[in-house]
């Protein structure tokens, strides 16, 4: 396992796992060399803690939509996430608040791929850790 650290966060990936940032999305782009996916986290520091209605306000048009999303509690960070095909590739997406600072977090890949990489995914989402400044 190796951690990857980012300006408000850090997580922790495989060894197998790649992690860089793309300076045009302004995320960091996590993948696995020969996978089949990436995941993608953007981080914003708010100036006042986002409560869940705070969240589901900025996801707002994804939820309009019919997005049916599951809460999640990953210790430090809470909010929810949801999944949905379009166009031939899988998606899934979470957003994630803890106190001021929130992580949109997506995972994408073909639709024939959905789930090989679910057990790394998963892992991964769950060591996400923010910033000492940002922990209640």
């Amino acid at each position: 396992m190796k951690t990857h650290t980012s300006t408000h966060y850090s997580v922790t990936m495989p060894n197998a796992w790649e992690a860089e940032f793309d300076q045009e999305d302004e995320c960091d782009v996590l993948y696995k060399p020969d996978g089949h996916g990436e995941l993608c986290i953007s981080s914003v520091a708010h100036e006042e803690h986002l409560s869940s209605n705070d969240i589901k306000f900025i996801a707002e048009e994804d939820l309009h939509a019919g997005a049916r999303f599951h809460e999640i509690d990953l210790g430090m960070f809470q909010g929810f996430w949801f999944d949905y095909e379009v166009d031939g590739a899988y998606w899934c997406e979470w957003y994630l608040a803890c106190g001021r600072l929130m992580l949109f977090v997506t995972y994408t890949c073909p639709v024939d791929r959905e789930g090989q990489e679910n057990t790394d995914v998963d892992m991964i989402i769950s060591t996400l850790s923010p910033d000492e400044k940002y922990r209640a």
